[in-house]
C-alpha cells in the first residue's frame, strides 16, 4: 500500500532539499568507485558473526552502515557553505515537503530511488569481500539468515555470565504473566479507608456572550471619556472612531475579535494559575483539621501561598516602565514573565492543573472537571538536567559559574530565551527565602534589591546579584524547608481521612482598562483601539490586563467574568464484585525477529558488541560531535541521517523474504550514555508550545532516541517494530562488559502481540468477536506564521491496533499497523483518505466494530467559550462519513460501528498497598450507571475511569486514571447511532449487551502496553496523540531560525518513493 501525497498548488516556501540528496548521492557514487579499485568501503562493512556450520548452514554475517560518517561530511559541507537556507520564505513556520511541481517530484522520487540502489551496490559489494572462502552470497542470503525468532534471546534461568546484559534481553517473553481487573466505585465509605485518593477541580464560568458586551459598552464610554480632555477632536471623528468600533464586531479578523480570541485562548490557563494557589489553600485547611498529621510544618505551606498572592499583586502594582529591565544589552517585560499563566511553575512545589475529565455546557454556564496533582521536587533530565531536583536545577540559573548554568544555556536555542529563564528564578524563587520567616516581604525584597539592579546596574552588578540572590535563598534554608513541605503534602496524601468538599467560591475574572489605548487622535485616524497590536502573534501577552480576583475586589474592569471554584476529593473504593484474574503471554512463535543497534563505535561499545556475540542484529552508528556544525550543518546533518537510516533499514527489511511482511519485528535499540535521552513534554502545554516555537535546542541525544522513534514508526506501517533506549553505564572488570540501564520512555516488547486469558468459567457468551483500535492526529508539515488553513500542510498519522476474540473465549491483541499522509490542512477533516483506506482494510480482514480515538476540539485544550473549536477528527462530518462504510455479513449489507473516544489523565494516589508483588494489576470505575441521569447538556460524557499498576512498594507518586469520554449531541439525524452509543458505551447492565466486552477490551488494552516486566507505565495512545507522540518528537529547527522541519513528514514522502521502487521491481520480475 503507498502513502498518497496530496498537494495543490498553495502559498507555501519549496523547501530545496535536492541540494542536499545529491550530495548523498555524490557521496555514495564515489564509495562505490572506492570499492571498485579494492579499498574498503568508507561507510558500509559485514562483520563475521558465526562461522559456516555442519548441515549446509551458512555463515552468520551482520551488516553495519556507519550512517554518521556520511551524515557528518553533508553536515561539514553545508556547514562551510554559504547557500541560503532551503526555507526560501521569511513567514514560513514549519517547511517539511512542499513539492507542487510534477517534474521535480518526479526527480525528488528518483534521486531516492537512486540513493537506494547504490546503497545495495555497496552493500552487497562489501558482502562478497567479507563471505568466508569467497562464497558468494546475496542481500536475500545474507538478511535471511539473520532474521531469527525471538525466543533466541531469552536467557537460560540460572545463566549469570550475560547477566549484564539483562535489560536488552526478554526475560519474560516465554513466562506466563498474571493480572487482575477490579471494580472500583467513586463516593464516601468513612468505615474503611479508600484504596485510590486525589482531587478534581470543577470550575463554572456563566455570561460569556455578555463578557463581551460589557466590553464594547466600556470602549464606547471610553471614547466618551477621552472626547472630553480633547476639544480638538470634532463629532465627525468621534463618528469614524465609532463606525470603526461596530465594523469590528462583524469582521472576522478585526482587532476586537483578536483580542476576544487571546482573551477566550488564555484565560483558562490564567484561572488555573489563580486555582493553584486556591488548591494550596484547601489543602492548608485540611492538614490543619487532620489530626494524623504533624502539622509542625503547615506554617511554611501558609507563608508560600501569602507570598505567591503578594507576587500576583506586585505584577499589577507599577506601571508598565517599571517592569522594563535590561538584561546583556537586550530589553525585557518582567510584567509579561510575571503574568504568565506558567509563571509559578518552575517552583520545586506546586499543583499541576490538567486533563480534562467532563465539558458540559447548560443555560449560559460552562462547566470543566479536571485533575490535578502537585509536583514535590522531582528530578529532572531534560535541558541539561541529569537527575538534580526542581529546586537545584533552577537555582542553578543563578550562578553563572555553574556546570549546570552551563549544560542549561547550552540546551537553548535563543540566547534570549535563556535569560529570560534566568529573570523568571531571579523573581520568584525569592518566595522561599526564609520561609518559615512570616515577616519577610517578598514585594519589599524585590523592590528594594532586585529592580534598582536590574534596571540601572552594570552587567557585572546583575550576575553578582543573581549569585548574591541564590547563596540568600540557600543560606536560609529553603531546601531543608522544601523537604518539609514535601513531607508534609505526601504525608496528607497517603494519610488523611476522607474529607468533605470544598464549598464553591466565587471568583472573577477581569480585563482591565490599561489594555485601551489613551490616545484619541490615533484611535479616530488609525483605528487602534487597544495598546497591544501583536495579539495575533503573541497573544499570551492580554495576560499583563487579565486578572482573576476575589468577588467584590475588582477594580478598573472593563469587564468581568463571574467564575465558581470547586475542589472535592476523589475517593476510590472496592467494589463488592469480584476481582477478575487474567493470565497474558506474548504470542511472538510465529514471528521473526531482525534487531536493528543504534551505538557509537568507540571502545566501550567494541565490549558491548562483544558481550553481544552472535546476537543477529544490524547496527548503525552515530557519534557525538557537540557544537560542531553551524544551524545550516546541524540541519544538513539530521536530514541526510534520517533519509540514510530509513532507507537502509527498509532496504534490508525487503530482503528478508518473510512470507507475511507484518510478522517480521524490527526492534530498534538505542543505546546512549545519559538517561531520559528522549524529549519529556508530557502533560505539560507550557513546554509543548517552548517546542514548537523552537526554544531548547535539539540535544545529540534527543535526537537519536527521535531517530529511533521515527524509524519504529515507519517501519511499522510494513512491518512490526518496537523501540526502546538503554543507558550505557560501564562497569569495569575483566568478564563485565557495560550494563544496561532501561530507559523508562518505550518497551521493546510493548508492541509484541499478547493473548489474554480469563481464569474461572465464563457465563455468558461473546458477541463481539474483533474490535478494530484507530487512533488518528496530525501535525503541521508546511505551514506559514499567520496559521491560515487553506495555506497550510498537515501529516495525518495514527496507528490501528486489533482485537479478536478467540474460539477458546481467549483475547489476541496485537497492532496492526501505523500510517501517515501529507495533505491540505483545510482537507483534513472532510474525508482523509489515508484513514479511510486503513478502516476499509480492516473491513476486509473481518473488523465492523471500531474504537476511533482521537482529538475532540475539547479534548486536549480548554476555552471558555467554543471559539478555536474548529474543524476535528470528532466533527459531525467525519464520523457521518465514516458510518457511511459498509460490510456484508450473512448476506446483509449494514453499516460499520464507530465509537468515537478520546482518554484524559486524572491523578491518583495509591493508599491500598502491595498486595501480591507478581501481578500487575487494574482498577476501573464503571460510570455508565450513574451518567444517564445527568447528561442533559453534557458535550462529554465520561464512561470509564481505568487506573494501571504493579503490586509493588514504591516511593510516593501519583498514579495516572485514565479518563474515557465519548462526545455527545454532536451528530444528529442518525438515531442508529445516538442509540448504540447511549448503550454500548453509556449504559450498563441488561440493556448493553456488548458493553462490558468493549469495555474488557479496553481495559486488555491498557494491560497490553503495559510492559510486563513492571518497570514500565505506557497508555494506548502514546504513540499517536500525547505530547511525547512522534509527531512532537519528530519536529527540529529547521535551517533557517524559527522555522521547524518535521521528520515525519519528510519520510512519509520517502518511503512513497521507496514503495514505488518496491512496485517497479516486482513488475519487472
Amino acid at each position: 500500500m503507498m502513502n498518497k501525497v496530496e498537494r495543490r498548488d498553495l502559498p507555501l516556501a519549496k523547501c530545496d532539499y535536492m541540494r542536499v540528496l545529491e550530495v548523498i548521492e555524490e557521496l555514495l557514487k564515489a564509495d562505490f568507485r572506492q570499492i571498485e579499485t579494492g579499498d574498503r568501503s568508507a561507510y558500509f562493512s559485514v562483520a563475521l558473526l558465526k562461522a559456516a556450520q555442519e548441515h549446509g548452514h551458512a555463515p552468520l554475517l551482520s551488516p553495519t552502515f556507519d550512517v554518521d560518517a556520511l551524515a557528518s561530511q553533508i553536515g561539514a559541507r553545508f556547514t562551510e557553505s554559504h547557500a541560503s537556507p532551503f526555507e526560501h520564505q521569511a513567514e514560513t513556520a514549519d517547511a517539511a515537503i512542499s513539492i507542487p511541481e510534477f517534474e521535480k517530484r518526479k526527480e525528488f522520487y528518483r534521486t531516492i530511488q537512486t540513493i537506494l540502489h547504490l546503497m545495495r551496490k555497496c552493500l552487497h559489494a562489501e558482502l562478497q569481500r567479507s563471505t568466508p572462502d569467497g562464497q558468494p552470497m546475496s542481500l536475500h542470503a545474507l538478511m535471511r539468515n539473520l532474521v531469527m525468532r525471538p525466543g533466541k534471546i531469552v536467557p537460560e534461568h540460572g545463566e549469570e555470565k550475560e547477566a549484564h546484559l539483562r535489560r536488552l534481553l526478554y526475560e519474560k517473553l516465554e513466562e506466563t504473566v498474571e493480572l487482575q481487573k477490579k471494580s472500583v466505585v467513586i463516593g464516601t465509605k468513612e468505615a474503611r479507608d479508600p484504596w485510590l485518593m486525589g482531587h478534581r477541580l470543577t470550575l463554572a464560568v456563566k455570561g460569556v456572550q455578555n463578557f463581551f458586551r460589557q466590553l464594547v459598552g466600556s470602549i464606547q464610554t471610553h471614547l466618551e471619556r477621552l472626547r472630553a480632555k480633547h476639544a480638538h477632536v470634532t463629532e465627525a471623528d468621534m463618528q469614524r472612531a465609532r463606525d470603526a468600533l461596530h465594523a469590528m464586531q462583524l469582521q472576522e479578523h478585526s482587532e476586537l475579535q483578536i483580542l476576544k480570541e487571546a482573551v477566550l485562548g488564555q484565560s483558562i490557563a490564567r484561572i488555573f494559575r489563580e486555582c493553584q494557589l486556591l488548591y494550596l489553600d484547601y489543602l492548608l485547611k485540611r492538614i490543619c483539621t487532620c489530626e494524623k498529621i504533624d502539622t509542625r510544618n503547615a506554617r511554611l505551606l501558609e507563608h508560600l501561598i501569602v507570598r505567591l498572592r503578594a507576587l500576583d499583586s506586585f505584577s499589577h502594582k507599577h506601571d508598565d516602565a517599571f517592569y522594563q529591565v535590561t538584561l546583556k544589552r537586550e530589553v525585557y517585560d518582567t510584567k509579561r514573565l510575571l503574568t504568565l499563566a506558567s509563571a509559578f511553575d518552575p517552583l520545586p512545589v506546586l499543583p499541576e492543573i490538567g486533563g480534562m475529565l467532563s465539558e458540559a455546557s447548560l443555560e449560559g454556564e460552562k462547566t470543566f472537571v479536571v485533575g490535578v496533582k502537585l509536583k514535590l521536587n522531582s528530578a529532572v533530565y531534560t535541558h541539561g538536567g541529569s537527575g538534580e531536583s526542581v529546586y537545584v536545577y533552577n537555582m542553578a540559573l543563578l550562578d553563572a559559574e555553574a556546570g549546570l548554568y552551563k549544560r542549561r544555556k547550552e540546551s537553548i536555542t535563543y540566547e534570549k530565551h535563556f535569560y529570560e529563564e534566568v529573570l523568571r528564578i531571579a523573581l520568584l524563587y525569592p518566595v522561599l527565602y526564609r520561609l518559615d520567616d512570616a515577616s519577610f516581604d517578598v514585594v519589599a525584597y524585590l523592590e528594594e534589591k532586585v529592580f534598582p539592579v536590574l534596571t540601572t546596574g552594570t552587567e557585572e552588578e546583575k550576575t553578582a546579584l543573581f549569585k548574591q540572590i541564590k547563596e540568600d535563598i540557600d543560606r536560609s534554608g529553603a531546601m531543608r524547608n522544601v523537604q518539609a513541605l514535601r513531607e508534609l503534602l505526601k504525608e496528607f496524601m497517603e494519610q488523611a481521612p476522607v474529607e468533605p468538599d470544598m464549598c464553591p467560591q466565587t471568583l472573577v475574572l477581569s480585563l482591565k482598562e490599561t489594555v485601551l489605548n489613551h490616545d484619541l487622535d490615533t484611535i479616530c485616524t488609525e483605528q487602534r483601539f487597544f495598546r497591544d497590536v501583536n495579539l495575533a502573534d503573541q497573544p499570551e501577552t492580554i495576560l499583563k490586563h487579565i486578572a482573576v480576583e476575589q468577588e467584590g475586589t475588582c477594580h478598573n474592569a472593563l469587564c468581568t467574568l463571574p467564575l465558581q471554584v470547586r475542589f472535592e476529593p476523589l475517593h476510590y473504593y472496592p467494589a463488592d464484585d469480584e476481582v477478575k484474574e487474567y493470565s497474558v503471554k506474548y504470542a511472538w512463535e510465529r514471528l521473526g525477529m531482525l534487531p536493528v543497534l543504534l551505538i557509537p563505535p568507540d571502545k566501550e561499545n567494541e565490549a558491548l558488541q562483544l558481550a553481544l556475540g552472535d546476537l543477529n542484529r544490524v547496527t548503525l552508528y552515530y557519534r557525538k560531535h557537540g557544537r560542531r556544525f553551524g544551524s545550516e550543518g546541524a540541519f544538513a546533518y539530521r536530514f541526510a541521517y534520517l533519509t540514510l537510516a530509513y532507507t537502509f533499514a527498509k532496504m534490508l527489511a525487503t530482503y528478508t523474504k518473510v512470507a507475511d511482511a507484518r510478522r517480521l519485528f524490527i526492534p530498534i535499540i538505542y543505546i546512549c550514555d545519559r538517561k531520559g535521552g528522549g524529549h519529556e513534554y508530557k502533560d505539560n502545554d507550557a513546554k509543548k508550545s517552548i517546542k514548537e516555537a523552537g526554544m531548547y535546542r535539539l540535544s545529540e541525544e534527543e535526537f537519536m532516541y527521535s531517530v529511533a522513534r521515527l524509524l519504529e514508526f515507519m517501519l511499522s506501517q510494513d512491518h512490526l517494530s518496537g523501540s526502546q533506549s538503554f543507558q550505557r553505564v560501564p562497569i569495569h572488570g575483566v568478564d563485565k562488559g557495560p550494563c544496561m540501564s532501561g530507559d523508562e520512555h518505550l518497551s521493546l516488547s510493548s508492541m509484541l502481540p499478547c493473548v489474554f486469558s480469563r481464569k474461572g468459567p465464563e457465563q455468558r457468551s461473546h458477541q463481539l468477536k474483533k474490535l478494530a483500535v484507530v487512533q488518528v492526529t496530525s501535525c503541521a508539515c508546511n505551514r506559514t506564521k499567520a496559521g491560515r488553513d487553506d495555506h497550510s500542510v498537515s501529516t495525518l498519522y495514527g496507528q490501528v491496533i486489533g482485537i479478536e476474540r478467540r474460539s477458546d473465549g481467549c483475547l489476541h491483541l496485537g497492532p496492526l499497523t501505523t500510517f501517515s499522509t501529507n495533505m491540505r490542512h483545510d482537507e483534513m477533516f472532510k474525508r482523509p483518505h489515508a484513514l479511510f483506506r486503513q478502516i476499509e482494510h480492516c473491513i476486509a480482514r473481518g473488523y465492523h466494530h471500531f474504537l476511533y480515538i482521537a482529538d475532540a476540539p475539547y479534548s486536549r485544550s480548554l476555552h471558555i467559550s467554543d471559539v478555536g473549536s474548529g474543524p476535528c477528527f470528532m466533527s459531525e462530518g467525519m464520523i457521518r462519513a465514516l458510518r457511511e462504510l459498509l460490510y456484508e455479513e450473512n448476506g446483509k449489507i449494514a453499516r460499520i460501528w464507530v465509537y468515537p473516544i478520546f482518554g484524559d489523565t486524572s491523578y491518583v494516589v495509591n493508599r491500598r498497598g502491595p498486595q501480591n508483588p507478581q501481578n500487575g494489576y487494574s482498577l476501573y470505575v464503571d460510570e455508565g450507571g450513574e451518567l444517564v441521569h445527568r447528561m442533559g447538556g453534557g458535550k462529554v460524557a465520561t464512561f470509564f475511569h481505568l487506573c494501571l499498576d504493579k503490586n509493588e512498594s514504591k516511593p510516593f507518586s501519583y498514579r495516572n486514571v485514565t479518563a474515557y469520554s465519548t462526545p455527545l449531541h454532536l451528530y444528529k439525524n442518525d438515531a442508529i447511532y445516538e442509540r448504540y452509543i447511549r448503550d454500548d458505551l453509556l449504559h450498563c447492565g441488561e440493556q448493553s449487551p456488548l458493553r462490558s466486552e468493549l469495555l474488557e477490551m479496553l481495559a486488555m488494552l491498557h494491560f497490553w502496553r503495559f510492559e510486563l516486566n513492571g518497570r514500565y507505565r505506557l497508555y494506548p495512545d502514546q504513540k499517536a496523540i500525547e505530547i511525547d507522540s512522534i509527531g512532537m518528537q519528530a519536529t527540529y529547527p529547521g535551517m533557517r531560525s524559527g522555522i521547524n522541519f518535521n521528520g515525519l513528514a519528510y519520510l512519509t514522502e520517502v518511503r512513497a518513493a521507496l514503495r514505488m521502487a518496491e512496485v517497479r521491481k516486482k513488475e519487472a520480475v
